[in-house]
């Protein structure tokens, strides 16, 4: 026997491994979920996005950045500092990014569309 250790196929009614059947409707179903899952809301409860909020509010508002408010109380906060950016942006929290220096004085990348080719090489 091999891993993973399971007797499918085997009649015997002392076999000593488990028994498993595959369902792939059933494996592609959880998949998906999962997917929503991961996707959706913030991996927060609501007491701990208040804490948070408490926490890092009255610091922003202090104009202290969020990279000196991480180093000073890195381990109160639960989320990273792109976490903690995104929630400011998506308004989770009570501060804005008004509220931060340098968030608001730089503007959105642009991307550019796609490579222009020239006639002669459509040709």
């Amino acid at each position: 026997m091999h891993a993973p250790y399971v007797c499918n196929g085997c009649r015997k009614s002392t076999c000593q491994f488990d028994k498993y059947v595959y369902s792939a409707d059933h494996a592609n179903r959880e998949y998906l979920e999962g997917l929503c899952r991961s996707r959706s809301g913030i991996d927060m409860t609501k007491e701990e996005l208040i804490e948070l909020d408490e926490l890092v509010t009255p610091l922003v508002r202090k104009g202290q950045p969020i990279a000196h408010i991480l180093a000073a109380h890195g381990d109160e906060i639960p989320v990273c500092k792109r976490t903690l950016y995104s929630y400011i942006s998506k308004g989770y929290l009570s501060i804005k990014n008004i509220d931060m220096r340098r968030t608001v004085r730089y503007r959105k990348r642009r991307h550019s569309g796609a490579p222009k080719v020239s006639p002669a090489k459509k040709a």
